[in-house]
């Protein structure tokens, strides 16, 4: 693609020209998929200059930020909230809470800047695992399941068929408690949740939790 590059040109004793990096800027991975846990670094790159100045956002789009003559640079920097500079984003022990989402790459001179975001999303990990419930008919029962994921997770609960030795959904069972409010027979057995990251599918499962009759 051709890429129309803005100039600004200073004359002292010497031509001093400095290039926009507007539409040069490129961070790899685009995106990236990891664990709660994880280490991952992101890397931008831009043409342009010289001293061009990379900082670090978290989710905001600069785009329509201006450039050219009337462009402080200065001014623009001190507007964003930067956590971090440089060309690498390294963030260390992923917490899909607090970790997960979009960042952007800002590329400053004096002529212009430039922006280019990524996502971070984070595969689920059960956090919350539902415990075994000892009870009585009548009771009421509530089973707990809670994971940690970017996007944030969908949740789906399902029950252990003992004729088919498998375990099939619960229709309507999605939130991340499974309450019952006046227990029978016919619920007693073995559940577990689901959870789902939306947008990259991927899963995690949490432990068997067992609804049993106390013996009276």
């Amino acid at each position: 693609a051709h890429v129309h590059w803005q100039l600004l040109c200073e004359s002292y004793l010497s031509l001093l020209c400095v290039v926009s990096p507007a539409g040069s800027v490129r961070v790899t991975p685009l995106n990236t998929t990891e664990d709660n846990g994880a280490t991952t670094t992101f890397t931008c790159t831009a043409s342009g200059g010289p001293d061009n100045t990379i900082v670090w956002i978290r989710g905001a789009d600069v785009s329509s930020a201006g450039s050219g003559s009337g462009f402080d640079s200065s001014a623009f920097l001190q507007q964003l909230t930067t956590i971090s500079s440089g060309p690498n984003l390294t963030i260390s022990s992923i917490d899909a809470t607090q970790d997960g989402g979009m960042y952007t790459c800002v590329v400053v001179n004096q002529a212009g800047q430039d922006s280019a975001n990524v996502t971070l999303y984070v595969r689920p990990l059960i956090v919350e695992q539902p415990q075994d419930q000892l009870t009585r008919e009548g009771d009421s029962v509530t089973l707990s399941c809670r994971a940690d994921s970017f996007p944030s997770p969908l949740y789906q609960w399902e029950k252990y068929n003992t004729t088919s030795g498998s375990y099939y959904q619960l229709p309507g069972e999605t939130n991340h408690t499974l309450v019952f409010g006046s227990v029978d027979f016919d619920d007693f057995g073995d559940y577990r949740c689901v959870a789902t990251a939306p947008v990259i599918g991927d899963t995690d499962t949490s432990d068997n939790a067992t609804i049993t009759g106390e013996c009276v």
